[in-house]
């Protein structure tokens, strides 16, 4: 009765098995786009992450981290050090082709109102065509003065200009900008800065306060009068781009800000999840994909039932042959003591000797008879050494037998367990089980392996302890390579 009843056990057990395989089959071969052919319905509680929802909040989220901008202050100064330096270069070309034209460094007020005086002014633009000047500093630079007065209001217009963030009219690649930005101010280019910095540092401020180099121009140019157009587009092209866009650095504090968020929807057990002809989507793909997970840990935990019922008839039937063993050795015992004490002594069965007047024929006949007699005790003794040995020889083949079928067995179950293990790790890496669940899995295996290898008799402790090796060999591979798998 109970042997029927573990195979009825064993049966259902392996038609439940392959009824999840085939259902997990039939999940695995969905794609994205594919229609579902018939309602799918969770045998288990589920928290399906929705993809397109979780996206859009994220999205939105993100926005409320302003997109930050590297303001350069340093790039004013610079730019009225290029400016400087232009005019003093044109004031060197001025005065040499003033030396060339009247022979001098430095000409008199009277021949500032000269013909050639304007023909220098006009050879000077002809050979300058970016420099705006004016009659006023052509006089100054002539009169041997460096025109600065006629200078400073150009150089207080452009600086002035440089004073508000500047920054390209179209940004590559950056991110999504929207009604704010964030603006850190910097000494240089080269003062490097980390996000938490520039988080602490920065300023709030509508990006439309960030001017960009066409709105910046545009704003300069209504600065400078109708008879002054030369000296505004020298001034506009002055201008530089101070205020950079830190894309990465605004991507990572918006993950940074994002990465915890997510729209989940729950389902209960044999709640549908798909009906039949629904496009299959990420979000029904998600669900598809933890069904798997969770009924391959649900075969997982069948397995480990199937072995520990394996187990336990093992020692039943390792119970059953110890007891068959000492059963068989009673018996024996109990023969061999029994021929040993039925054993009698070697008695004659000649006739006794009356007395000494026998005739020669009866004495012919007594040697017949004794001869008889020790022949069929030796017949006696043969047969009772055979029987001896033949008890003996019976139970020693009987005990080799066992213990050579107990081996094959062990060394089956050996390479079965290897198989297992391969067969394991090739089902957890197609479902893309995560890292820490197949650790999980791995160390809960190991831990029944070791009560059961201390509840276990010597003949089957080798088999226990090569799933155990097993087991912490795959455990160990999966720790060394888990950064390298399921992203």
């Amino acid at each position: 009765m109970v042997n029927a009843l573990r195979h009825t056990t064993l049966a259902t057990f392996f038609l439940s098995q392959l009824l999840h395989a085939a259902v997990a089959r039939d999940l695995a071969e969905y794609r994205v786009g594919d229609k579902v052919a018939e309602n799918i319905v969770t045998p288990v509680p589920l928290m399906v992450v929705d993809p397109a929802a979780t996206e859009a909040l994220k999205e939105k989220e993100s926005l409320r981290i302003p997109v930050i901008f590297r303001f350069d202050k340093a790039a004013a100064a610079v730019v009225d050090t290029e400016m400087r330096e232009t005019v003093s270069l044109a004031r060197s070309n001025f005065v040499r082709l003033m030396q060339s034209s009247f022979h001098h460094t430095r000409l008199e007020e009277d021949q500032l109102e000269t013909a050639q005086f304007d023909k220098l002014i006009a050879s000077f633009k002809k050979q300058d065509k970016t420099f705006p000047l004016s009659r006023i500093l052509a006089e100054d630079w002539a009169l041997g003065s460096d025109g600065l007065a006629a200078q400073i209001t150009l150089l207080a217009r452009v600086r002035q200009a440089m004073e508000q963030p500047i920054r390209h009219d179209s940004l590559t690649n950056a991110p999504k900008i929207g009604s704010k930005v964030l603006l850190v101010s910097v000494k240089g280019e080269w003062d490097g800065i980390g996000l938490d910095d520039m988080m602490a540092r920065g300023t709030r401020e509508y990006k439309t306060n960030l001017l960009t180099m066409s709105r910046a121009r545009l704003a300069l140019l209504e600065k400078f009068g109708a008879d002054e157009q030369d000296a505004a587009r020298f001034a506009t092209r002055a201008l530089r781009v101070n205020c950079f866009v830190e894309s990465e650095l605004t991507l990572a504090a918006r993950t940074r800000h994002t990465e915890a968020l997510f729209v989940a929807d729950n389902y209960q057990a044999g709640q549908t999840i798909a009906k039949q002809g629904q496009l299959v989507d990420r979000k029904i793909m998600a669900a598809l994909s933890q069904i798997q997970e969770k009924t391959v840990a649900g075969r997982l935990q069948q397995q480990v039932s199937q072995e520990k019922m394996q187990v336990a008839q093992a020692k039943e039937n390792n119970r059953f042959l110890i007891a068959g063993l000492i059963a068989a050795g009673t018996l024996l015992f109990s023969v061999l003591a029994w021929l040993a004490f039925r054993r009698k002594p070697v008695t004659t069965l000649l006739p006794a000797v009356v007395g000494t007047t026998l005739s020669t024929g009866s004495r012919a006949d007594a040697g017949e008879w004794q001869q008889r007699a020790l022949d069929a005790e030796q017949k006696v003794a043969r047969a009772h050494d055979a029987i001896r040995s033949g008890v003996m020889e019976q139970l020693k083949e009987k005990a080799m037998s066992s213990l050579v079928s107990q081996r094959s067995d062990m060394m089956e179950a050996q390479h079965a367990a290897a198989a297992e293990m391969a067969e394991l790790e090739r089902r957890l890496n197609e479902l893309q089980t995560p890292l820490q669940d197949r650790l999980r899995a791995y160390e809960g295996r190991i831990a029944d392996l070791e009560k059961a290898l201390a509840a276990k008799g010597e003949e089957n402790r080798e088999l226990i302890k090569a799933k155990i090796a097993l087991m912490r060999k795959q455990l160990d591979a999966e720790r060394k390579g888990g950064d390298l798998r399921f992203n």
